[in-house]
Parts: C-alpha cells; sequence; structure tokens
C-alpha cells in the first residue's frame, strides 16, 4: 500500500507525523483547503512556515535563498509566489506557495476557514497579512546558478475545469469581501478538532518510531455560502468570465454592495 511504501522510505531520525481528520462521526470531511493548512500550522514547531501545494517542486537551499528577516529584525515579512514574476504560464501556478514566521501568520488567525469551496483563499491570505503590516516580498524561485528551486509540477487541466475555477474563485472573492466588512475573519474562531485515537491504517505500525499517526475529528464551522445564504446565489452574477480566461487575469477586486 502507499502507507507502507511511505513508512519504508522514511528511515532517518527525523519526525514525521501523519494525520487523519474526519468529522465529529469519525467520516471524511467535505474538501476545504483552509481548514487543512490552519491544522497543519498548529501542528508546526519551527519559527518558519512555508506552505506549498500538493504539486508543487521545491528543491533543498529554497530556504536559505529566501531569508524573511527584515532589517530592523522584526521578521514582519512574509513572501509568496507572485504569479507576475513567473517566468511561463506552468509558474503561475506557484501562486499559493507562501513564506512566514508563525507567529505573523496567526496574528490574521491564518487561512480563512469560510472558504470551501475551490479559490481565493490564497490571495486572501496574502492580502490578509499585508493589511497586518507584513511586506511582501516574491519567493525567489531560481538560484545564482540558474537551477529552479521552486516550481509547480505540470499536470493538465481542461478549459472547462479552468473556467469552473475562475468562476468559483469570483464567487468566493465577492463573498468573503462582504462578510469581511461585518465580521473579520482575525476575530473569529477556526474550526476546533480533537484527537480520537492514534491507530495506525491498518494496525500497521512502522519500525522507525519517529513517525507518528493521528486520527482526529471536528472541523464543524460555517461556510461563507451558508453565512450569507441566499445572498450567495447572486454572487455568481457580479462577474462572468469568459471561456479560457485564467484566474490570474480577474479583477483583483469585485466588490458586493
Amino acid at each position: 500500500s502507499l502507507w507502507q511504501e511511505v513508512l519504508n522510505f522514511w528511515n532517518v531520525a527525523t519526525p514525521l507525523g501523519f494525520y487523519r481528520v474526519g468529522d465529529a462521526d469519525g467520516n471524511n470531511m467535505d474538501w476545504a483547503s483552509p481548514k487543512t493548512y490552519n491544522f497543519g500550522f498548529e501542528k508546526v514547531r519551527t519559527e518558519v512556515i512555508l506552505k506549498v501545494d500538493c504539486d508543487t517542486f521545491v528543491a533543498r537551499g529554497l530556504l536559505v535563498l529566501n531569508p524573511i528577516e527584515s532589517k530592523d529584525g522584526s521578521k514582519k515579512n512574509f513572501r509568496y509566489g507572485d504569479y507576475r514574476a513567473a517566468r511561463d504560464d506552468n509558474e503561475i501556478h506557484s501562486n499559493g506557495c507562501v513564506m512566514a514566521t508563525k507567529q505573523t501568520m496567526k496574528s490574521v488567525n491564518y487561512y480563512d476557514e469560510l472558504l470551501q469551496q475551490y479559490g481565493w483563499e490564497d490571495y486572501n491570505f496574502s492580502d490578509r497579512l499585508f493589511a497586518s503590516g507584513a511586506t511582501p516580498m516574491n519567493i525567489t524561485r531560481v538560484n545564482g546558478g540558474g537551477k529552479t528551486m521552486l516550481t509547480h509540477v505540470w499536470h493538465p487541466h481542461s478549459d472547462a475545469t479552468q473556467d469552473e475555477r475562475v468562476v468559483l474563485s469570483c464567487q468566493n472573492r465577492c463573498a468573503i469581501n462582504h462578510v469581511e466588512r461585518q465580521n473579520a475573519w482575525v476575530g473569529l474562531r477556526r474550526a476546533a478538532f480533537w484527537k480520537h485515537d492514534a491507530e495506525f491504517p491498518g494496525a500497521f505500525a512502522p519500525a522507525n518510531k519517529h513517525i507518528s499517526f493521528e486520527n482526529c475529528r471536528g472541523g464543524a464551522l460555517a461556510s461563507v455560502k451558508e453565512v450569507l445564504g441566499k445572498t450567495t446565489a447572486g454572487l455568481i452574477e457580479t462577474w462572468k468570465p469568459k471561456r479560457g480566461v485564467r484566474q490570474h487575469q480577474v479583477p483583483r477586486r469585485v466588490r458586493l454592495e
């Protein structure tokens, strides 16, 4: 199984933790990446967090190439994969990568968990980090020798899928901007999770004692669509993209009055 292959691969004396998260009854949860990111951020023990997507290639030495210390030592900075610095269409998809101290991320309450469908959570996170006083800097993706240190691993997307993703992002953007004017995410509670057990999948315990596994439950939290109710149904009419429009070509702000 994939689980056993991972266990066989990880043969070093470095901690590696796995977590399976379900709802209060242990059932699979609906896809909601902000909850997933925030769950992971709270488990981080280092001062700095580098968040990448599952389709991101990272080379050894990326962190050294991208210091986030500010001149006065406050470290109130963050780096992100600015699509405007992309060398090609593929690298545009690295815009979800972000790096900052854990404290800087936590100061804005991490990702907005009201966003529970695809799109806009990365831009929203960067915008709120900037609004908090953190200085944005682009992630340096190529070292002095021309070696690629971070990039998106290409995989096919159909035009129909791309169009759908743009529409969902626009819908999220309008909705969350509206909600933020009433109740800023920084002051709201994140979804709560609790440890249920530590039983390894298939009762297959690894020989490497540095590998841990937990089954967690919880995660109940209303989505922005549920918060707005019927208002959300009209958001998609605010802006309709033409077929084939890429997400980075959508206006940065679409206000819902």
